[in-house]
């Protein structure tokens, strides 16, 4: 297991994903995520195959430490 949970919910690192800044603040992230057609596990899952990480804001922080510690324990640089 990597580690670390998504702040405030998972549908906020999508936003981050989608490269939306202020998302890991945002009290509805799932609102934002209709609004970009993104409603079901389906889409979601394209969504995140679809965008690369060189799109997340910098304010994602819990996101982007995440992703650090996930490559670190796969044995992958940055």
């Amino acid at each position: 297991m990597i580690g670390g949970v998504a702040i405030e919910r998972f549908e906020s690192w999508l936003l981050a994903l989608a490269g939306k800044t202020g998302s890991e603040k945002a009290r509805r992230p799932e609102a934002t995520l209709t609004e970009l057609g993104v409603n079901t596990t389906a889409e979601m899952v394209e969504l995140v195959e679809s965008v690369g990480l060189d799109r997340i804001p910098e304010d994602a922080g819990s996101l982007r430490s995440w992703i650090e510690r996930a490559r670190a324990m796969l044995g992958q640089s940055t």
